[in-house]
């Protein structure tokens, strides 16, 4: 069963679903803002993406060039759909230095997304400063992947190959195993897209606490494409609630 939790946002009372940690949705204007905290136009900077679980996760970027474009109608394919786009010059938004974050083990994140191309290692979410310890879970050339490195470097994909310019609803999840151990799934456009298993993990709690959105701190990792909805679980959805929610946020976003 589905639960949910009522809090108010702005002005509007809204459910939120049980066990989200993070939710960034750009398709409600009034959460994308610009340098002036103010509700952004199209190709407008984007300063603050609020964040929409209720607890406070906000996207933030405090440096101009590195904030990711809004456009009202960029999301590639769909009829007019909102997006944030980010070049792959170190445009991005930075998530709170959060416990909520570095102590998943379990986790479940669903992303509206296109790419911008499909050539090398992307970030859509990333964990650590150090190049020797950088779980992320973002792409790898033309597929979805989970990555790690440090004592024994992990990548796992997923199976299906992405078309660049091609909006899709993608899902990473991890079921911890023993110890750093863990089970890595995708899915795509709420079909179940292969998976493996983490000698060492790529658990959040592993290296520094700092979460970034679109980067791979300290590396040159970076996302290029559009990012129109974000959803981050502390906990690992079961299959039937990957696909559902998969298929709500397509039909939502006309993919």
């Amino acid at each position: 069963m589905l639960t949910y939790l009522t809090t108010h946002f702005g002005d509007q009372a809204q459910q939120i679903e049980a066990n989200l940690v993070l939710h960034l949705d750009v398709k409600d204007g009034s959460t994308v803002l610009n340098p002036s905290f103010l509700p952004a136009s199209n190709s407008e900077k984007v300063a603050r993406c609020l964040d929409k679980s209720g607890l406070g996760n906000d996207g933030n970027q405090t440096v101009n060039t590195s904030r990711p474009t809004f456009l009202t109608a960029g999301l590639p394919s769909t009829p007019n759909n909102p997006t944030l786009n980010t070049a792959s010059t170190a445009q991005e938004l930075n998530l709170p230095d959060n416990s909520l974050f570095t102590s998943l083990t379990n986790f479940t994140v669903i992303c509206v997304f296109s790419k911008n191309t499909l050539s090398g290692f992307d970030t859509l979410l990333g964990l650590g400063d150090e190049i020797g310890d950088r779980p992320f879970i973002g792409f790898r050339n033309t597929r979805m992947n989970f990555g790690a490195t440090g004592a024994s470097p992990v990548t796992i994909d997923s199976s299906t190959n992405l078309i660049a310019g091609t909006p899709y609803v993608g899902v990473w999840r991890e079921e911890a195993g023993a110890g750093t151990s863990g089970i890595a799934s995708f899915f795509l456009n709420g079909i179940a897209d292969g998976g493996g298993v983490f000698a060492s993990g790529m658990q959040f709690a592993m290296g520094a606490p700092r979460v970034l959105m679109g980067q791979q701190s300290g590396v040159a990792e970076r996302f290029g494409g559009r990012l129109s909805e974000i959803k981050v679980y502390d906990t690992n959805l079961k299959d039937d609630l990957c696909i559902s929610r998969s298929k709500t946020l397509k039909t939502k976003w006309g993919i």
